[in-house]
Order: C-alpha cells, then sequence, then structure tokens
C-alpha cells in the first residue's frame, strides 16, 4: 500500500536531477562573497581597481578615454588646493608677485580661470610647477592634507599626459582619483574559487546601503587610511546598532540600522577616529560573526611622508604612552593597529595588513595572504564539524583544491570517505593518529605567507648528499611542525594583546592534551633566516613569538631539563619530529664547520724585514708564507740560500703544520734576488712558478701572466704581475682567507709598512720607479677588503641611467644602503626606481642640489656613505648650445662641490668616488684610423655640454694630487634603454613612429654613434666601481657603430613591425643642425676588458626591440588604434 512504481526512464532522469542538484550545491560552495568596506578616501576603489588588473582583463579602451578627463581633472582640482594654502594666510612659502597672479587664477575664488580649456590648464600647471613655491610646497608637504595623494604622482608624469594622443596607463588609472557612489562589484576567478568582490561607496550617505549586503559575506575587507590622522570630518549620527530581524514571509534574515540621533551641531572627529569607531560597529554586527575580518591599512607610504614633518601625538595623546613613541612609521602603524583591535571581541580574529593600494606586487601579495587565511578558516570549520560528529562529514567542503599542488603521500588510503590525518594540509590540533607518518616526496605548498614555499621542481639527487639536501629535509620537517602548530600560535597572539596590566601573569603549567605541544626547536625555512634556529617560548608571557638565535650556539639549558608533562604530552609523531629536527641541526652544525675548515689559510712562516747598517750595508729577511687553499700547499718565497739557520727553521715551521717538502704543491718565487730564491732545491716535486714561467723538475713552460695580468692557481688564489723592484716581479692574491679576508703577497712591491707614505724607502732599491709606481698604485688601489661598498650615495639616481644602475645593482649588491640623492630635474622621476626598492629599508631617497652643502654633508655623514658614484649633470647637448653659461655652472659647480664635501668637510669615510663622464670629452674622431684611448689621448672638446664634463675630469685630478681624493672615472658610449626622457633620438624617435609622422633630420644624418644598452653600461659601472684602479679613467664602449639615418630606419621598421603595418619607408623633415656636429665618437674600449673581462653582451637589435616594446607600452591608445 502506498507503493509507487516508477519506470525505468523515471528512475533515470531522477538521477540526472540529483546529479544536476549536487553539481549546482558544489559550484554554490564555489561562490565566496568579499565585502570591501571603510571610510571615504581609504582606497577601497583602488583595490577593486587593482584586481581587475590582477585577475581580469584590466581596463577596456571606453574607460581609459573616460579616465582622460578625471585625470586631468584630478591634476586641477588638486593644483586649486595648492594655489589656495599658498594664497592663504597660514602659508609661510615667499611668492613673487609674477607667481602670485598665476595662482590666482587656479584660486578656488576665481572665475579667470572658466575661460581656459582643460588643456590649457594643464598646460599652464606644467610650467609653473617648476616656480621655487611649488617646488618648496612639494619638499615640505610632499603629503599635505588638504591635497590629494595622486599629485605627486601626475606632476611627474605631466609631459605625457599632454601629449595629443595620450591614453592612460593601468598605472595611470590606479592613481587616479574617483568618488565611489552607489556599489560596485567584480566577479573572478581565483585559484578554483569564484570571488564575488563588492565595494560600497564609503560616504556618509553610503553607508546606510551597507546593511543590503551582510548576508551570507565570506570576509570582510575593510580598508582603513593610515595617511589621514591629521585630517577631522563631521562626526556621524551614533548607531546603537546594527541590528537583524527575521523575515517570515521569505524565511530571511534583514539587517537594519537602528538610529538614535539627537537634535544637536556635528561636532568635528579625527578622520582616523571615525574609521576606528566604524570598524568596531561593523565588526560587532551578529550577522558577520562568522565571517573573517581583514583590515587592510593603508597609504602606508603617505604616512611615512607626512611623518617626516608632523608628530603623530599632536593628534593621539596616547601615543605618548606607546612604548615606542619616536614618530617612526612602525611605531605609529603598531600603535593604529591596536586602536582597531582594542575593545574588539577576542572569539574574533583580525588578520591586518600593512598596503599601499596603488602597488600592484603589493596588492597581489596581500590579497593572496588573505585567501590563504579564509581557506584554511573553511578547512578548520569542516574539521571541526567532522570531529564533533555533527552530521555527515561533507569532505568534498575541503578547499584543498584551491592549492596549485596538492601534496603527494604516496598510496592512497584504504578507507574510502575518511579524512586522510595523515594529510600535512589539514590541521592535526586535536586530532590524534596511531598510523605511522611518512614523509612526502616533495613538500607540500604551504597556504599561509608563515611558511615561504620550497621549489616544486626538484632536480636530480646528487652521487653524494650535500648540505642543500639535508636543508630541504629540514624544511619538510618544519612545515609539518608549522602546520601543526600555526592554530595553537594564533590563540596565543591573540591571548597575548588582551593581558591585564596589574598583575604578571604566571607561566601556565604544561598538561597532557591532545592538542600537539609546541615544538621546543626547529629549523626554519625562510630563506631569510636560513643561518638561525628558531625557538618557541612555551612558557613566557611572550610565547606566541618565534625568537632566532645564533644557528650553531649552544642550547639553551632549560633544553635539557625539560618538564616531565612535557615529555608526556608529546606523542611520537612530535618526538621523531623534534629527532629529527635536532639531528639534521647537528648534520648542519658540522657541514658549516667543514665549510669554514674549506677557506683558503694565510700562515706567516718568518715576517720579513729590510734595513740600512750604519756602514751603509743592508739586511734582507724576506717573508715566507704558507697558503692553503683546497688541499693545495702553496709556498710564497723560500728565504736567502746563504742563511745557515734559514733552511732549518723553514722545516720546522712546516712541521708545525704537520707537511714536509713533498707536501708542498707549488712554490712561488716573487722575484729573482737571493733572500727570495735560496731554498728552492727543498722542493723539487713542486711545481715552481718564477716570473712568466713555470718549472717541475727540468721541464719549463710559458704562463698565462705571458699576455695577462693574472693567472689562477686555485679556486681562491692567484698570481698578478707587479713589475718594479725588478723586471718580473710577481705577487700572489688570497681571496676570502680565514681570518684575514683578502690577502696580497707582495714580495718586494712593498717593502715595509712606512714605505708607501715614503716613497724615499723603496725608490732607491727600484729597477724601474715608475713601473713600480703603478704597481704599487694598481695593487693598493684594489680595495680587498671591500668587496662591495656599506652604503653608496648615486647623484642624479632619478635619471636614465642613474635609476637604471639602482635598479640593476639593488639585487647584485645585496648588504648596500643605497641613498638616491637628486634635484629631480626634467625628465627625472623617483618613480624610475622600481617599488619594490622604493619600499626597502635599504633605498632612501634625497631630493635635493649638490649645491646645497649643507645637505649633502648631513646626507653623506648621517648614513656613514663610503662610495659615491656621480650621475648627476645636464647632458642635454642641444640645451648647453641654448644656455651655455647655465650648463656650465651646473655641471662644474655641482661636482666641485660634491668634492669639498668628499675630501674637505667633517666626514672623512668615502673611500672611492667613481665619476661618470662621456666619449664627447674626446672630441671628433672623424677621420681617425686609431680609436681615443684613455692613457694616449688628450681631451678635446667641441660644444659646452662636452667641455663641462672635461673641465669636471680636470678638477677631479687636481683633487687626486692635493688632497688624495680615492677616485675612477668611466667615458661611455651613447646609452639606450627604458626611461630615458622622450627628447632622446629613440624614445623621440619611437614616438614618432607610432604616430606616423616624418622624422627630423640634422644635418645630412650621415653622424655615427656606438649604441651601448643600458644593462650593460650598469654592469660595467658596477666592476668599475668595486675593482676599478683608483686614479684610472676606463672606456666603456661598444662596436654597434651606426649613422642616425640607419638607426631611425630600424626604429621605423620595428615599430611598423609591432604594430603589424605594412613596411613603408621613413620620411624626414630637415632641421637646422649644431653649431658643431661631431660625425663620430670612436674609442678604445680594451683596458676594461682586459682588467675586469667585461664587454657587451647585449646585441643592438636584441636591445633595441626591448627599448622600443617598452616606448610601445606607453602608448596602449596607439598601439590599439593603429593596430
Amino acid at each position: 500500500m502506498g507503493t509507487i512504481v516508477c519506470k525505468q526512464a523515471d528512475n533515470e532522469v531522477s538521477k540526472l536531477i540529483d546529479v544536476q542538484i549536487k553539481k549546482e550545491e558544489v559550484e554554490q560552495r564555489r561562490k565566496l562573497k568579499f565585502l570591501l568596506l571603510g571610510t571615504s578616501d581609504s582606497g577601497k576603489s583602488t583595490i577593486v581597481k587593482q584586481m581587475r588588473i590582477i585577475h581580469t582583463e584590466g581596463f577596456n579602451d571606453t574607460e581609459r578615454i573616460s579616465a582622460i578627463f578625471q585625470i586631468r581633472w584630478n591634476i586641477v582640482d588638486a593644483f586649486k588646493q595648492i594655489s589656495n594654502y599658498l594664497l592663504s594666510e597660514d602659508s609661510d612659502i615667499e611668492i613673487d608677485e609674477s607667481e602670485k597672479k598665476i595662482l590666482f587664477l587656479f584660486a578656488q575664488n576665481s572665475s579667470r580661470i572658466e575661460v581656459m580649456t582643460e588643456v590649457d590648464e594643464i598646460n599652464v600647471i606644467n610650467t609653473v610647477r617648476f616656480y621655487p613655491s611649488i617646488r618648496e610646497f612639494f619638499r615640505r608637504y610632499r603629503a599635505f592634507a588638504g591635497v590629494p595623494d595622486n599629485i605627486f604622482y601626475f606632476f611627474g608624469e605631466l609631459p605625457r599626459i599632454l601629449l595629443p594622443n595620450y591614453m592612460p596607463t593601468d598605472v595611470d588609472i590606479v592613481n587616479m582619483r574617483v568618488t565611489t557612489l552607489g556599489v560596485h562589484e567584480i566577479c573572478f576567478d581565483y585559484r578554483k574559487y569564484v570571488i564575488r568582490l563588492i565595494d560600497v561607496g564609503g560616504q556618509r550617505t553610503e553607508r546606510r546601503k551597507w546593511i543590503h549586503f551582510f548576508e551570507g559575506v565570506t570576509a570582510v575587507m575593510f580598508v582603513a587610511s593610515l595617511a589621514c590622522f591629521d585630517q577631522f570630518v563631521e562626526e556621524e549620527p551614533k548607531f546603537s546598532s546594527w541590528e537583524t530581524v527575521p523575515n517570515k514571509v521569505e524565511n530571511r534574515i534583514l539587517v537594519r540600522a537602528v538610529s538614535k540621533s539627537e537634535d544637536r551641531l556635528p561636532r568635528m572627529i579625527n578622520k582616523l577616529t571615525d574609521s576606528v569607531e566604524l570598524f568596531k560597529s561593523v565588526k560587532q554586527n551578529n550577522f558577520l560573526h562568522k565571517s573573517s575580518f581583514m583590515l587592510f591599512l593603508n597609504k602606508k607610504d603617505v604616512l611615512q611622508e607626512k611623518l617626516r614633518t608632523t608628530e603623530f601625538s599632536d593628534y593621539f595623546m596616547g601615543y605618548e604612552n606607546w612604548l615606542q613613541n619616536n614618530n617612526e612609521p612602525s611605531s605609529v602603524c603598531e600603535y593604529v593597529e591596536s586602536l582597531f583591535r582594542k575593545g574588539c571581541d577576542e572569539s574574533q580574529t583580525i588578520y591586518s595588513h600593512f598596503t599601499v593600494a596603488t602597488d600592484t606586487q603589493n596588492i597581489e601579495y596581500v590579497f593572496n595572504s588573505a585567501c590563504d587565511i579564509i581557506f584554511q578558516k573553511l578547512v578548520d570549520e569542516v574539521l571541526r564539524d567532522f570531529v564533533r560528529g555533527r552530521g555527515r562529514p561533507i569532505v568534498e567542503r575541503i578547499p584543498l583544491d584551491s592549492l596549485d599542488d596538492e601534496p603527494e603521500l604516496g598510496e592512497s588510503s584504504s578507507h574510502i570517505g575518511m579524512i586522510d590525518l595523515t594529510n600535512p594540509m589539514i590541521p592535526q590540533g586535536g586530532i590524534l593518529s596511531k598510523d605511522t607518518i611518512t614523509l612526502p616526496a616533495k613538500p607540500p605548498q604551504p597556504i599561509t605567507q608563515i611558511i615561504r614555499p620550497v621549489s616544486k621542481n626538484r632536480s636530480t639527487p646528487e652521487p653524494q648528499t650535500s648540505k642543500k639536501d639535508y636543508q630541504k629535509l629540514a624544511n619538510v620537517i618544519q612545515m609539518f611542525i608549522d602546520r601543526r602548530t600555526r592554530k595553537m600560535k594564533s590563540d596565543l597572539r591573540t591571548k597575548s594583546t588582551k593581558k591585564p596590566k596589574s598583575k604578571k601573569k604566571e607561566p601556565r603549567k604544561t598538561t597532557s592534551s591532545p592538542r600537539r605541544q609546541l615544538p621546543v626547536e626547529v629549523i626554519t625555512s625562510s630563506s631569510e633566516q636560513r643561518d638561525q634556529q628558531v625557538t618557541l617560548d612555551v612558557g613566557s608571557k611572550n610565547g606566541s613569538k618565534w625568537t632566532p638565535m645564533q644557528r650553531f650556539a649552544e642550547p639553551p639549558r632549560s633544553r635539557e631539563h625539560v618538564s616531565d608533562d612535557l615529555e608526556e604530552s608529546e606523542d611520537p609523531y612530535e618526538a621523531k619530529m623534534k629527532k629529527l629536527s635536532a639531528e639534521l641541526t647537528a648534520i648542519l652544525k658540522k657541514l658549516e664547520e667543514s665549510k669554514n675548515e674549506r677557506l683558503p689559510q694565510v700562515h706567516v712562516l718568518r715576517n720579513g724585514s729590510a734595513e740600512q747598517t750604519s756602514d751603509g750595508q743592508y739586511i734582507f729577511i724576506a717573508s715566507i708564507t704558507l697558503i692553503q687553499d683546497g688541499g693545495t700547499n702553496i709556498l710564497v718565497d723560500t728565504g736567502l740560500g746563504t742563511d745557515i739557520n734559514s733552511r732549518t727553521n723553514l722545516l720546522k715551521r712546516l712541521e708545525k703544520y704537520d707537511l714536509s717538502p713533498a707536501d708542498i704543491d707549488i712554490v712561488v718565487t716573487t722575484h729573482g734576488h737571493p733572500d727570495h730564491t735560496g731554498g728552492i732545491h727543498d722542493f723539487p716535486d713542486a711545481t715552481h712558478y718564477h716570473s712568466w714561467y713555470s718549472h717541475q723538475r727540468t721541464k719549463f713552460n710559458l704562463t698565462a701572466l705571458f699576455e695577462n695580468d693574472s693567472l689562477s692557481l686555485t679556486e681562491n688564489v692567484m698570481l698578478v704581475k707587479a713589475r718594479g723592484h725588478t723586471s718580473d716581479d710577481i705577487a700572489a692574491i688570497v681571496r676570502g682567507a680565514k681570518d684575514f679576508g683578502d690577502v696580497l703577497v707582495a714580495g718586494d712591491l712593498f717593502m715595509r709598512m712606512e714605505d708607501i707614505d715614503h716613497h724615499m724607502m723603496w725608490q732607491p732599491l727600484s729597477s724601474d720607479i715608475l713601473a713600480q709606481r703603478d704597481s704599487r698604485r694598481k695593487r693598493h688601489a684594489m680595495e680587498l677588503s671591500m668587496e662591495e661598498p656599506t652604503c653608496v650615495l648615486i647623484t642624479g639616481g632619478c635619471g636614465f641611467i642613474g635609476s637604471n644602475f639602482i635598479n640593476f645593482i639593488y639585487n647584485k649588491w645585496r648588504n648596500t644602503k643605497i641613498i638616491n640623492y637628486d634635484k629631480l630635474a626634467y625628465g627625472a622621476s623617483p618613480f624610475h626606481v622600481l617599488e619594490e626598492i622604493r619600499e626597502s629599508g635599504r633605498y632612501t631617497f634625497v631630493e635635493a642640489k649638490l649645491e646645497d652643502q649643507e645637505t649633502l654633508d648631513n646626507t653623506l655623514e648621517s648614513n656613514k656613505v663610503d662610495m659615491v658614484i656621480h650621475f648627476a649633470a645636464i647632458t642635454h647637448v642641444d640645451e648647453s648650445y641654448s644656455d651655455r653659461i647655465g650648463t656650465i655652472q651646473d655641471n662644474i659647480i655641482s661636482t666641485t662641490t660634491l668634492l669639498e664635501s668628499i675630501v674637505n668637510r667633517s666626514y672623512k669615510g668615502v673611500k672611492r668616488l667613481v665619476h661618470i663622464s662621456t666619449d664627447e670629452v674626446y672630441g671628433d674622431s672623424f677621420g681617425d684610423t686609431t680609436p681615443k684611448s684613455e692613457d694616449a689621448s688628450l681631451p678635446n672638446p667641441t660644444n659646452p655640454y662636452a667641455a663641462s664634463k672635461a673641465a669636471c675630469e680636470m678638477i677631479i685630478r687636481s683633487y687626486w694630487h692635493s688632497y688624495k681624493l680615492p677616485y675612477v672615472m668611466v667615458r661611455m658610449n651613447n646609452v639606450y634603454g627604458p626611461r630615458q626622457i622622450h627628447t632622446k633620438l629613440i624614445p623621440k624617435f619611437t614616438k614618432l613612429a607610432l604616430d606616423g609622422k616624418p622624422y627630423p633630420l640634422m644635418g645630412d644624418g650621415l653622424h655615427s654613434r656606438s649604441w651601448m644598452f643600458v644593462e650593460d653600461c650598469s654592469e660595467a659601472i658596477s666592476r668599475v666601481a668595486i675593482d676599478g684602479e683608483l686614479g684610472q679613467i676606463y672606456n666603456i664602449g661598444t662596436e654597434f657603430e651606426m649613422t642616425n639615418i640607419e638607426l631611425t630606419k630600424m626604429i621605423h621598421a620595428t615599430v611598423n613591425k609591432l604594430m603589424n603595418r605594412e613596411p613603408t619607408p621613413p620620411t624626414f623633415t630637415p632641421i637646422p643642425d649644431r653649431p658643431y656636429h661631431d660625425r663620430r665618437y670612436y674609442i678604445d674600449f680594451s683596458k676594461i676588458h682586459k682588467a675586469m673581462g667585461w664587454k657587451c653582451t647585449t646585441p643592438f637589435s636584441s636591445g633595441l626591440l626591448r627599448t622600443i616594446e617598452y616606448y610601445v607600452k606607453q602608448h596602449l591608445s596607439a598601439a590599439r588604434i593603429q593596430g
């Protein structure tokens, strides 16, 4: 009774419906809802634009065209704000009458500006932005409260924005400000999820709309501006709560705001305080109780600028009681973060991030980190329900598919439908497992930023186990332990923020618990701490913090007396992990000790001396040195053969190092005087090096010293020429010697320490004084102890070559602090330096003129600068003809001021000046059959620019002789590449090619130039900076030479190819030639190749293509319209 018989077809349809319903359920679980909230002007819309750039196709042409007018309006509106301030009584910046007239046009109360078009306004702004008052305003108020943050960026881009076919780039649109009205929503795929990101306006009138989006929120991303601490707004009417009420008709929960406004005048409230109160009111909403809260504290870059001129405690008096109230950005950020956390419910964890919304890389990293935390929380919720037995375990909800690579755990479990407790992706807190846990073949990918990922691609194992193999295994173990302890760390961190001040918390006793105990000692997988161990202090009040310690320091005494409770609570898994960690620590310690033992060692077997007796004779005792490197024993000099005690003393000293004459592999004789050669017959089995020759027993041969300046003996030992004392002196250089660093075993090139300053001690004994002087300078100038500078000051670092050099050298000189000193003349921009460098703690930008000697002196001394690289100069030849006096004054006076600060002021720490000069100082090479060389060719400049650079060289040479200025100099061919000012030939002609316009032809167009890619140039400068001989000049050049017409044809053809145009010949428009136009620069750059092995490696065709592609990307509108 009551039984219904279904047909087979109906049964199949029912199954299909069930499958479809299940698919829709799975698809629905893939959809995540992120709500982006915050006050106005906090950066929410900027983050949305970044998400479009990162996760969608970006912006279309219509949006870019619309952005043109908005960007120009941003510029004009910001300049009106600046004008109003400068003309107000609050400003103490001096303004002359001509400037006042222009600024009055832009004042808010002026109607005269209405007769001007938008483009006309920006043209005027582009002209007046160089006024002293405007530059002074930006120097003082880089982050002025009344001016939008984006104006500094757009002011540097005004020449490009004024172009007729200007089309905004992604960076322009990101920096553009538009008030968000209504709701903006974007959807995009992220890993294997679909994220729905909703941005609601932050204005007071828009906040009432928020309540309509509080249902089904996966995560709330609250954006707050760190830089608004000095701004005020009207206080918002108080709301008692965000009230939730049931809707019985639709069976849903609705959210509404319940107002308790009072009839009173609004008062002003700090904008940051308003943001804190708004955050707390949203977080207290019951409907968002299960949502993850991400706090994005934005505009940390603007905050840093403001704190240079503003005291944070003037606006927040509570900051005076903060632990570190030094007005530093890091301290202020921590204080602001505490304001948001204060008074919040402890049951809800707040994940905070410090962001710069205009930095795409920063936002991408922060968003990925936030998503990792959200996904991990989803996993925790599913596992919690499963362990507590709340219904059927829905395993497919676990977002393991969000990872790029799932962990490899070997054989799959036979328990189908059960959660694999051995899976390292599942937190193990509160779960016991009796099964043996095997290490995966490759480490699993982490799901938060706490652990750095290990490379997914494993190389073929080496035949012998190396230190790298042990470190990889240590990383795997560390990942396992970190996954087990992350939850407890999070709990401890949350509780540590709520500690009573009145009573000191006693260490909590550890008892047996199903939850895993934290490891006492682990090996970190972070590349930043690869030389340290880390321990987790579980007993102290700072138990949530990882404490770095010396990697091979003795373990703390408490490690040997761990409490019985702690030992009892550890299960076999934890004990095994700790045991493996301790064993790996011991292995790595042995490997480290072995590495130190492999360093080359230098032992002075006998100290030498040179003395003159009262009867005019000399007593010479040569130094005897033993060098040990990689199992090779090298003896430098063997003493005097007629000294009856010399042989006995030498053999005894060798015995001290367990060596006999048969154990000596190489004998080096620095020169042929008898006090250096007397004992060579005691080492018949060794290979002997003398002058250019090597011999073993009866066989002789020429060495590489016959043609070259150096010869490698082992990995860390080399021989170099050191002629002068005799015609064939040689010396030995040891790199990275244990306890010494770099060592020069010089023979009689330097006879004693005093002869460095007293030349009469060595010159009477020299066979060639000039040759020995050059050898002494070369070897003394090697700066053996300085592999790289501690702090380098780069003048003109916002220009073309200077900025590219900073971008090139930043990751090569990893321990060097970089000071960029630039006055931001035409064409220079601080944004030419990569964002990651500008945000680094190793980089500082100083906007000032070199003529400002007080600022320059303070910069050198406060940063302990030990190297200066001098790029700053007016480099435009055409400009030098139009402003001859200005060019000469600017280049010469600024350089001389720099020299004075280096040698004649209070700070004496600069060890090397690298001066960047030009090949134009040689003058015209037209008709020359031999290239211009550094030593044989005198300067013969033919234009004002070249003359000013030649004058700078002469002044530097005079300071070298008079004040011992430690300089080295380079003269370079034409350099090309990205970030060059648009008035230069390649970027200028690329722009003309994109526009389809004719090319200006100066003269007959047959002037030839050699073109060097900027990265090759940067490599050469870096080598000269470290290895260049003091007092020397190095030509840096290339063989890629061509005429201007040939180069124009290449640019024209390349642009046509990139734009998919039909090949066409270029057209030219004749223009007046220069008063004197050099036909050719032909230089010899063999000196740097012989001394440092440098040569230009980027083919001109390849470098030109990369350069043109860079400039084409700056004209996206032209590329799309014409393509």
